[in-house]
């Protein structure tokens, strides 16, 4: 901040002084000495002195951390923040790391449960947290029984199924895959567990714990498996399936839709998880001719002409497959 005062003397003179109140702010710098990783690595902040220190790492103070210089107990990203009177300001940050090569690899997915046929993503985070770079690095996720790929997309590098191939990565360097799967019918009621594996040409020391598997439970869609789904099925938990009546004309194929009141869905339909089978078990007392047409759900009767002004039985059962075994 600066401050002037002006005057006059006269009617042509005058007088004006000024004054600045504030030191310029200060470039607060750190420099790193030592092994220049960790362990054995020193910080130090060259520019003060300052009335006051505070180390951070990753954004969190360090307890006890308070002098001009600091000696990090683990990676991440330091910074000092110093105090000279009623002024605080922060340094650069410098970035420590490891000696050893150090990949961390971490595995999330965005929603967890889900259900048969929904897709579910998951993301791979690959961090590299060691002082010098690796090479060959290749990321595999094989995906497991019950999981269809439907896309891969890296943030760097090359996806061929299972591969991420990311090559070089230097220290700090961070990438990420995005991997879309659909979880095969006939799933629910499981969890499934996705691992994904690193290999380099150098050696992994580990010293960062890896987070590489995630498990996704998956919740069944038909519960009684007579192919319809639960959000649609009148009965979810029991297939279901009700006696239908219809007047027949002699001499002439009939029509009768058996199951527009059954929880069962015919072939045409594209909410049946299954395939729908009707069969005649041939107990009833019809002797006219029985046909079964699945992809509309009809009964085509055709009765004789003795069986005129009686009434005539067709006993049948229907069955779906999308529980794996006929229900």
């Amino acid at each position: 901040m600066a401050v002037g005062t002006f005057g006059n003397i006269g009617d042509n003179g005058g007088f004006a002084g000024y004054f600045s109140g504030f030191d310029p702010i200060p470039d607060v710098q750190l420099n790193i000495s030592g092994s220049s990783c960790f362990p054995g690595a020193v910080l130090a902040e060259n520019t003060g002195p300052y009335d006051a220190y505070q180390w951070f790492n990753n954004g969190v103070a360090i307890p006890g951390a308070t002098s001009s210089t600091y000696t990090p107990t683990e990676l991440g990203d330091h910074y000092v923040r110093v105090t000279r009177g009623s002024c605080v300001y922060n340094s650069s940050i410098i970035g420590v790391f490891d000696c050893q090569p150090n990949i961390v690899v971490t595995k999330t997915d965005n929603q967890d449960p889900i259900f048969e046929l929904e897709n579910v993503t998951f993301n791979i985070e690959v961090t590299s947290l060691g002082f010098d770079p690796v090479t060959n690095l290749v990321i595999q996720d094989i995906l497991p029984a019950g999981f269809t790929l439907v896309s891969a997309t890296p943030s760097f590098g090359t996806w061929a199924n299972p591969n991420w191939t990311i090559g070089t990565m230097t220290s700090g360097e961070t990438h990420n895959l995005e991997i879309v799967a659909n979880a095969d019918f006939g799933t629910g009621g499981t969890t499934i567990t996705n691992t994904v594996i690193n290999t380099q040409s150098e050696l992994d020391s580990n010293n960062t714990l890896d987070d590489p598997n995630e498990s996704v439970e998956i919740l069944g869609i038909d519960t009684d498996g007579d192919g319809n789904r639960d959000n649609l099925d009148p009965n979810p938990a029991v297939s279901t399936a009700i006696d239908d009546t219809g007047n027949a004309n002699l001499g002439q194929s009939n029509n009768i839709n058996v199951l527009d009141n059954d929880d069962y869905l015919d072939n045409l339909d594209t909410n049946n998880l299954g395939v729908t089978t009707i069969t005649d078990i041939g107990s009833g007392t019809a002797n006219g001719t029985v046909i079964f047409d699945t992809d509309t759900g009809n009964l085509i009767y055709t009765p004789l002409l003795s069986e005129g002004g009686t009434s005539v039985t067709v006993v049948y059962q229907v069955c779906n497959g999308s529980s794996g075994s006929q229900v």
